[in-house]
């Protein structure tokens, strides 16, 4: 459930980029995309600190995994659906490379992230000890 919550939320973020950007003057849009990659980052490396406390490392490494890789299918879905292209799957195919660099925009901040997260956990003094 974790996964499919962090794939809705990077979505509605994508969703609501793609109507602003519809909406703005063409020369705008390029800052839209800015934001956005701004945005999926920083929500990213955010949220997976905050997995990184209350979950195991190697559960919330997995989960972000799925989710920059969900992510990015969607996202570059979107862009050649947004652009018009009617070879999908041969468009997808072409975009491999950036396909793995969107997996990375998400994945990466989010390894860090749940490293500092999980490091921020558990380096603090309980009563235990």
């Amino acid at each position: 459930m974790r996964i499919v919550i962090r794939i809705a939320g990077l979505a509605v973020v994508l969703a609501l980029s793609y109507g602003v950007a519809a909406v703005l003057p063409a020369g705008i849009e390029s800052a839209v995309g800015y934001v956005t990659i701004a945005v999926v980052v920083i929500g990213a490396f955010l949220w997976a600190f905050r997995d990184g406390r209350d979950i195991e490392l190697s559960e919330a490494v997995r989960d972000w995994l799925v989710v920059g890789f969900v992510v990015a299918v969607l996202w570059r879905l979107s862009l050649v659906l947004f652009e018009g292209s009617d070879e999908v799957v041969t468009q997808l195919r072409l975009e491999f490379v950036p396909l793995l660099s969107t997996i990375g925009l998400t994945f990466v901040p989010a390894l860090f992230g749940a490293l500092l997260g999980n490091g921020a956990g558990k380096g603090g003094t309980t009563a235990e000890e």
